[in-house]
């Protein structure tokens, strides 16, 4: 199995533990349809890239398959948890926090460490 293989199947495992729908998986081939793709670069370092109708919007170059993943499932985590806070409304209660909070549990199911990082982040961004 290459590597690229071996991150897909890593992806495709943890989505499955935290019951995460394929559409907010990433790809592994060119996409112009603004859906993240991830590839290797001639170094070997793992390219998570967002793109549509042919321009680029966003690229981030990781050296490691742990920085790339935690990336990726910041980004799942987060559609997730969105879609549970609008199940899940509390009327009169900063949106946030329940967003926040189920995206915490669920990083914390893949990686602990991941979750604590993120914890820290979403308290700043409460602060603000």
């Amino acid at each position: 199995m290459n590597k690229i293989d071996k991150v897909k199947q890593l992806i495709i495992d943890n989505a499955k533990k935290i019951e995460a729908s394929q559409k907010y998986l990433p790809v592994f081939s060119l996409n112009d349809f603004a859906n993240p793709y991830i590839e290797l670069d001639e170094e070997g370092n793992y390219n998570y890239v967002i793109r549509e109708r042919g321009t680029e919007y966003e690229r981030k170059v990781f050296k490691t398959k742990n920085d790339l993943l935690f990336e990726v499932f910041k980004n799942i985590t987060s559609y997730v948890a969105t879609d549970f806070e609008l199940k899940n409304r509390i009327e009169g209660q900063d949106p946030r926090i329940l967003i926040f909070n189920k995206k915490e549990e669920l990083l914390r199911i893949i990686n602990p460490n991941w979750s604590k990082s993120e914890h820290l982040r979403h308290q700043e961004l409460l602060k603000l």
